[in-house]
C-alpha cells in the first residue's frame, strides 16, 4: 500500500522549480528521519538503505511561457512492497515496528513544507549549502543515466538552483541516478 499525498505549491516562479522539488523532497525526509534513516537521491527519490521507500514530482501548467500552476506529489512505500521489487523498494511498516501515524505525518509534512518553501522562495534556505545532510549519495560514485546514455560519476553537490555537481565541476540539469553498477 501506498501513501499519496498532493499539496500546490504557490507563489513558485518556472526559475524555482528545480529547486523547489529539492526543498520539498528536504521536508519530506525530515519528517521521516525520526522513524527511518531516509534519505534523498538527485532528483527525486527518498531512499532507505539504497531501497526506494517514496518517489516525489512537481506537476506543472503552463500559460504560454507563464507558470500557471505548480502541484507536488509525493507516493510513500506504506505497508509492503511487491515480492518482484523487495531488493530495489522498501516500504516504512517493514522497517519501522512501532505504529506510524499516518494522519501526523501529514500534518507534520504539509507544515514543514510550507515551512522550507517558505524559506527558499525569499532565499533564507541555500539548498546548495543543505544538500550534503539530505543526500544519500555526496561525495560517492554513481551512475547517472541520460538520454538513454549511462556515466559514472561522483555525486559532489548540487547547485543553488537544485541541479547536480558531479566530479566538482560537471552540472547535470536532467537525468536518473542508479544503483546499477554491475549491469
Amino acid at each position: 500500500d501506498c501513501l499519496a499525498l498532493s499539496v500546490q505549491l504557490c507563489n513558485v516562479s518556472a526559475h524555482k522549480l528545480m529547486g523547489a522539488q529539492i526543498v520539498a523532497g528536504f521536508a519530506m525526509a525530515e519528517v521521516l528521519m525520526p522513524y527511518l534513516d531516509v534519505r534523498m537521491k538527485w532528483p527525486n527519490d527518498l531512499v532507505y538503505k539504497g531501497k526506494k521507500l517514496a518517489g516525489m514530482l512537481i506537476e506543472t501548467k503552463f500559460a504560454g511561457n507563464a507558470l500557471n500552476k505548480a502541484v507536488f506529489g509525493i507516493g510513500i512505500n506504506i505497508n509492503a512492497v511487491p515480492s518482484a521489487l523487495i531488493d530495489k523498494a522498501a516500504a516504512v511498516k517493514e522497517i519501522y515496528k512501532d505504529t506510524f501515524d499516518i494522519p501526523l505525518f501529514i500534518e507534520q509534512a504539509v507544515a514543514l513544507l510550507e515551512e522550507k518553501m517558505a524559506q527558499y522562495l525569499s532565499d533564507e534556505l541555500n539548498i546548495a549549502e543543505e544538500w550534503p545532510l539530505y543526500s544519500a549519495n555526496y561525495m560517492k560514485p554513481v551512475s547517472v543515466h541520460i538520454n538513454g546514455r549511462k556515466q559514472t560519476i561522483q555525486e559532489t553537490g548540487i547547485t543553488e538552483k537544485g541541479y547536480l555537481i558531479a566530479n566538482h565541476t560537471e552540472i547535470i540539469t536532467e537525468g536518473e541516478i542508479a544503483y546499477d553498477f554491475g549491469i
